[in-house]
């Protein structure tokens, strides 16, 4: 569930429960929480809504949901962070996107097995150029699940200055500064130190969509250090790949740990600094 949608249901909007699809009416079904309803009480429409609990109050039993129910604002939004990063579904795009390149490689030895040295230069053209996209959507992907985790760590912060309080990590600047000071507290590169993994990913995602423009200056200067390439603009996607450390592109689950490893960095950060401040 996307946390829009979370902030819907504490503005009195109706959400369609899960565990019914009949044409009961959704008033008939539930009752959302009033416009404007503070905070505190989203994550409680949120919990009776798809989780099913009608007691708040009531947490005993070690079900999934009973745990759920003794969380506070704070502890919810760590926990809608983890969920948001789900690792399977990562890894299965990431799986998937090696076979298809797997599948490349069949395709190009099929070719020279043919004997033709011209048929073969075409199909293995072509091939490279798929396997070069495909390791391309493999970083996008990976971009996204990092932003779904940058947008909940902003809407983190967001509640905790509403009740007064301030989350000293990557709380100062615009937007696009604390995603990269977000960016940073991953793993470092092993062959370059001054940049994380994360970080390198992200700007190579964005590489991929955008090719030419739209790259900082910085982007441009990481993207150089890292390929070893001055023409920031026809950096092959392999080359993004072998410096992370990937040269088995049908391999491609390493960017997915590389990912989940700085997930777990954000979240225990903050969940040091919530608890530090006696928040959870």
């Amino acid at each position: 569930m996307k946390p829009r949608r979370l902030k819907k249901l504490a503005q009195g909007y109706m959400i369609p429960s899960r565990k019914h699809h009949t044409s009961t009416s959704r008033k008939q079904q539930w009752t959302a929480p009033p416009p404007h309803a503070p905070t505190d009480i989203i994550y409680h429409a949120f919990l009776k809504t798809y989780l099913g609990i009608q007691k708040m109050g009531n947490t005993e039993g070690n079900s999934p949901s009973r745990r759920f129910a003794a969380l506070n604002i704070y502890a919810l939004r760590l926990q809608l962070i983890r969920m948001q990063m789900s690792d399977h579904v990562l890894l299965s795009v990431l799986d998937t996107l090696g076979s298809a390149i797997t599948d490349c490689g069949a395709t190009i030895r099929e070719a020279e097995d043919c004997g033709n040295q011209e048929y073969l230069d075409v199909v293995a053209e072509d091939e490279c150029e798929v396997v070069e996209n495909l390791l391309g959507v493999a970083f996008v992907m990976c971009q996204v699940m990092i932003s779904g985790v940058v947008s909940g760590v902003f809407r983190l912060q967001k509640d905790a200055k509403s009740k007064g309080h301030v989350l000293p990590t990557c709380s100062k600047g615009k937007g696009k500064q604390r995603r990269n000071c977000l960016l940073r507290l991953g793993s470092p590169l092993t062959k370059h130190p001054e940049c994380t993994e994360v970080e390198v990913i992200d700007i190579f995602a964005d590489f991929f969509k955008h090719r030419i423009g739209r790259h900082s200056s910085n982007s441009k200067a990481i993207i150089s250090k890292v390929v070893a390439f001055k023409d920031c603009t026809h950096v092959d996607m392999h080359r993004a790949a072998e410096a992370l450390g990937i040269t088995d592109y049908k391999n491609l689950g390493p960017l997915g740990d590389m990912v989940s490893k700085w997930v777990a960095e954000v979240i225990a950060k903050y969940e040091s600094e919530l608890k530090d401040l006696n928040l959870i």
